[in-house]
């Protein structure tokens, strides 16, 4: 299953979307590769469809360093290590 990894730092979750999005854009203006289109489509699709307060009020403002990972259905799920500390 394909996903997208996002780094909330400083910012919310919709900020590192739109990041994640523009980065993958102009990585595809330059090489055609299927996996980064599936991911460019994971975000595109999160973008119209997730409700981005309700994301804010879990957590993801930015105020804690946080790794999470969008999956195909819009899910998030945040990304830990086996010792349950946040990856960095």
């Amino acid at each position: 299953m394909v996903s997208v990894r996002l780094k909330i730092k400083n910012h919310c979750i919709e900020t590192a979307a739109k990041k994640k999005y523009n980065e993958l854009v102009s990585y595809l203006i330059k090489e055609d590769n299927p996996e980064k289109e599936k991911e460019l489509d994971i975000i595109l699709n999160f973008l119209k469809k997730a409700d981005f307060r309700k994301l804010r009020k879990q957590g993801y403002d930015g105020s804690v360093e946080k790794i999470v990972e969008i999956f195909e259905d819009g899910s998030v799920k945040e990304v830990v290590n086996e010792n349950c500390n946040r990856i960095r």
